[in-house]
């Protein structure tokens, strides 16, 4: 149950970092300005792959941590390849992680919130 909050919530958060990071490794921190300014355009276009994201790992929830978090980042970063073509980007593999890393975070972290339930 907590997954449906963790993967909207966070996944879009966690996808605006990693899409940035290469811009920060060469340039350093943007200005304030710029997260707030980029942070409604990651909700607008990451929620449709969170929301998938959160299907798939509870899909899987019977799995072995491991398996459910390999399996969501890989059909994630799937997603987000084919969701980069829909939006008129070239796919690449920066677009594959921009999914991928914030889909296994997000399922980790609902995974960690279900063992400390049991």
């Amino acid at each position: 149950m907590m997954r449906i909050l963790v993967f909207p919530l966070l996944m879009p958060q966690f996808a605006l970092f990693v899409f940035v990071a290469p811009s920060i490794l060469k340039e350093g921190l943007p200005k304030a300005s710029f997260w707030l300014f980029a942070e409604q355009f990651a909700y607008f276009i990451v929620l449709i792959p969170a929301c998938f994201a959160a299907v798939v790992d509870g899909m899987l929830y019977k799995q072995h941590r491991c398996v459910r978090l390999a399996i969501t980042a890989c059909a994630t970063a799937v997603l987000a390849l084919v969701w980069a073509r829909y939006l008129g980007e070239r796919p690449s593999v920066h677009y594959a992680s921009v999914g991928a890393i914030p889909a296994a975070l997000c399922s980790w972290i609902s995974a960690l919130s279900e063992h400390n339930k049991a």
